[in-house]
């Protein structure tokens, strides 16, 4: 923020003048308009980030659709930021009387710069937080352990280390990427709520599989699509035609 704001406030000093750094630093009139272009950036950064504050407490990011979300914080982020552009150039217009025969150079790369500002922290914000929570991801999914049964043995597993999970004649079991198989405490739908990485995929009712398990899939004459898992599993791995396109996109993002 203290090296974004001043350098971002040259830039749109600098964009569509001829102004070289030495007339901008030698120049009182110019090192005034640098004020107000400060001014306006660090209200249009203030402005923006309360508004991404205020959705991640109301409307949190999740791991399926953020469309809505985008498109009410990105367009209040542009409305917030324009209407600080308008107040700017009202307050600037009074104050330096050299801006009125820049009206034109103003309108046309400011307001463009302004909201390219706009988009730009909010992209670089997403990008950040997409960062951390795959880290926090990723820290969590190493420390979290299911319970599982052998035998009259109960022990726990990691989720880091499971290939899949399936019913079979109402029985529900968990195979390892060793190939070991479990009887699971607890239904396939616990488990998909317990899970909390985006590495699982629930294929059908029967079968819950981690991407690491997924070696390749075909698409059948029905738009069925068919997987091939490993540790080798016979039965029903079958995709029905209404989840395929949701889960070819998976399989992509998560490869």
């Amino acid at each position: 923020m203290w090296f974004g704001i001043p350098l971002l406030t040259l830039i749109i000093t600098l964009t569509g003048t001829y102004h070289s750094l030495e007339e901008i630093f030698g120049s009182p009139v110019i090192l005034f308009k640098l004020c107000f272009n400060s001014a306006f950036v660090g209200l249009a950064w203030w402005a923006i980030k309360t508004i991404v504050l205020y959705f991640d407490r109301k409307r949190p990011w999740n791991k399926d659709s953020n469309v809505k979300r985008w498109r009410i914080q990105i367009g209040l982020s542009i409305i917030s930021t324009s209407i600080i552009f308008l107040g700017y150039l009202l307050i600037r217009g009074e104050f330096i009387e050299e801006w009125q025969f820049q009206a034109n150079t103003v309108w046309a790369t400011d307001l463009p710069l302004a909201i390219i500002l706009a988009l730009l922290i909010n992209f670089i914000y997403y990008y950040l937080w997409t960062r951390q929570h795959n880290k926090e991801n990723d820290i969590e999914q190493k420390n979290q352990y299911l319970k599982v049964s052998k035998g009259k043995k109960t022990s726990m597993i990691g989720v880091q280390d499971i290939a899949y999970a399936y019913r079979l004649h109402e029985v529900n079991y968990l195979v390892n990427l060793a190939g070991d198989r479990y009887l699971l405490d607890g239904s396939l739908n616990n488990l998909e709520q317990q899970l909390t990485t985006k590495d699982f995929f629930r294929l059908n009712r029967q079968l819950l599989a981690h991407r690491k398990a997924i070696q390749s899939f075909q698409t059948l004459s029905n738009s069925h699509l068919e997987v091939e898992l490993t540790p080798s599993l016979e039965g029903n791995l079958l995709i029905n035609k209404n989840k395929a396109a949701q889960f070819k996109q998976w399989f992509e993002q998560s490869s």
